[in-house]
């Protein structure tokens, strides 16, 4: 925290405004981290602005991406869920990957939250095949336990099980035991 309100102070003098929204961005994350939402979105919306101002639309779908998180942790589904659509947009304007997976799976969250099972899958399975292709063994785990939660929902055991026993497999050829737990 230390370091980012000096940082902050160093990228003013300098005008540094991309630098300055990634201070921002930073300490939202540690507020976000030690449970103080408000204090959170606070430093994330004017990172958002700063972004905007830059006209930085890759740090501004993240940055979308983190307030939608943190709305969702927060219960406010309506604007988790709108924030988290923008920062989809834009991720997918922008071919980010890496981004799309992360919003996919934030959508399929609020979807099933929402009880929309279908949207919830769907969102689901976007984010599990992002990533299979980039590799990411943690994230393809998360998303096939979380599509055997939505199928257990829906009472389609089978299927939940298939995703389950996947999810278990791979969290065993890994070594993910809190995963395999």
């Amino acid at each position: 925290m230390d370091n980012h309100l000096k940082a902050i102070k160093i990228r003013e003098k300098i005008n540094d405004i991309r630098g300055l929204a990634r201070s921002n961005l930073g300490i939202g994350s540690i507020y976000d981290f030690l449970g103080k939402k408000k204090l959170a979105l606070e430093y994330k919306f004017k990172a958002k602005k700063l972004f905007e101002d830059a006209s930085d639309t890759t740090y501004l779908a993240f940055t979308c991406n983190h307030i939608g998180k943190i709305y969702f942790d927060m219960g406010n589904i309506p604007e988790a869920e709108k924030y988290n659509m923008q920062a989809l947009q834009l991720f997918i304007k922008k071919g980010n990957g890496t981004g799309m997976m992360d919003a996919f799976s934030l959508a399929g969250q609020i979807y099933y939250t929402k009880g929309e099972y279908t949207d919830a899958i769907n969102n689901f399975e976007s984010g599990l095949s992002w990533s299979r292709g980039f590799g990411l063994k943690d994230r393809e785990i998360s998303s096939l336990l979380d599509l055997s939660r939505v199928y257990t929902k829906k009472k389609e055991f089978h299927e939940a099980k298939k995703h389950l026993n996947d999810a278990m497999k791979l969290a065993g050829e890994t070594g993910a035991k809190n995963s395999f737990k």
